[in-house]
């Protein structure tokens, strides 16, 4: 699972206000920074960071934010990668106000004004740290591997390590069903929990999300992405992660010449998602079969959508045009087996495909040989 949060390692404080007033108002001062230093307020959402906002310091470190929120969200404010203060807020927030010494960040981190839920926070982050330290202390004094020990010691030492690990998993599994603020929540399973150990926590989350933070888009995208672990841990070797009857995810990837194509932008049509490589001869083996269904079904509503997981733009060109791929949608991150489509679509091989219909549910998938042109046949009369 992604993790959208940084290191435990840094000192964090999350807010929310009560107040009734619309809007919010952030009046805070970072200190021992230049004047004019740039800082910035920004949301993360949950697989990116989009700044809102930008200012600068004054003569004290000052600076001030204000504006509208739609939602409720997790937002920081920075001026680099090291001094950073996390703001949960919402169109409620009211005003919030914020100090802290950028040299003495991780000693004695930022103080908050404004926000009940941000000593909430700070009381979980502390725990959580008195948590890990233990560990970290007991870890510590396991022998170098190249000093001889007793297997008793080291077993005594392994021992004391699992029980705070396991107590502390516990301790964090019973905050997460009880805390009521569901960034808090997204936080801890997302750093300090996994779908697999820790299943049944994930499930309770996911199915209060659905149906009580439907307008929170962080935890909603969170518990889309818990059911997509769910999904690939439950399924079999070769099976398709997504469903006979179900809307494929959308894809936005950039084509040869670096233009985005939506996958959705073929809508009214029907269209074989295609995973493949130049570097993989399977894919390659099957490309003359793609290749005859689109020539035969191209002007009856049908057309490839291929996505490439190849990372040399070269040869990646030099493949379509070998194996006579002619249709225009061809799409690739440029990236191998890092692209993000492969962790979405959970891809552990390739060839993979999904053939969409007109609304762009999915009718087959992983089709092979005349498999293809044998549905488009019965689809497309």
């Amino acid at each position: 699972m992604k993790n959208i949060f940084l290191s435990i390692c840094i000192t964090i404080c999350f807010l929310t206000s009560c107040k009734e007033k619309e809007g919010y108002v952030i009046t805070g001062k970072m200190l021992n920074l230049p004047v004019g230093s740039k800082i910035y307020f920004d949301e993360l959402e949950y697989n990116k960071a989009t700044t809102l906002d930008t200012t600068t310091t004054g003569a004290e470190g000052q600076f001030r934010f204000e504006g509208f929120l739609s939602h409720l969200g997790l937002y920081r404010i920075h001026c680099d990668n090291k001094n950073v203060i996390f703001l949960v807020l919402d169109k409620n927030s009211g005003n919030i106000s914020v100090k802290a010494d950028t040299t003495n960040f991780f000693i004695k981190p930022y103080h908050v004004k404004g926000s009940a839920s941000s000593e909430q926070f700070l009381n979980f982050f502390i725990e959580v740290s008195s948590i890990y330290k233990s560990i970290n202390e007991a870890t510590s004094k396991l022998p170098d591997p190249s000093v001889e020990q007793s297997d008793s010691a080291n077993q005594v030492i392994n021992e004391k390590i699992q029980l705070l690990t396991d107590e502390g998993r516990k301790w964090i599994n019973n905050y997460v069903d009880t805390v009521s603020n569901p960034i808090i929540a997204v936080f801890a399973l997302s750093n300090f929990l996994n779908p697999d150990m820790d299943k049944a926590t994930f499930e309770k989350f996911v199915e209060k999300a659905k149906s009580k933070y439907t307008d929170v888009p962080m935890v909603i995208d969170f518990a889309k992405d818990v059911d997509l672990a769910f999904k690939k841990m439950n399924r079999k070797e070769g099976e398709a992660l997504y469903t006979n009857g179900t809307q494929l995810p959308e894809i936005n990837m950039a084509d040869v010449n670096g233009n985005s194509i939506l996958l959705s932008s073929l809508k009214g049509k029907y269209v074989l998602v295609d995973f493949w490589a130049s570097w993989c001869g399977p894919c390659r083996a099957e490309n003359p079969n793609v290749v005859a269904a689109y020539n035969n079904y191209k002007d009856k509503g049908f057309t490839v959508y291929s996505v490439s997981l190849d990372d040399d733009i070269d040869k990646w060109k030099q493949a379509i045009a070998k194996d006579k791929l002619v249709w225009q949608y061809h799409v690739s991150e440029l990236k191998g087996w890092e692209s993000n489509i492969v962790h979405e679509f959970g891809i552990n091989s390739i060839p993979t495909n999904y053939l969409i219909d007109k609304e762009g549910k999915i009718i087959a998938s992983n089709l092979r040989g005349k498999e293809l042109e044998y549905i488009l046949a019965q689809s497309l009369k």
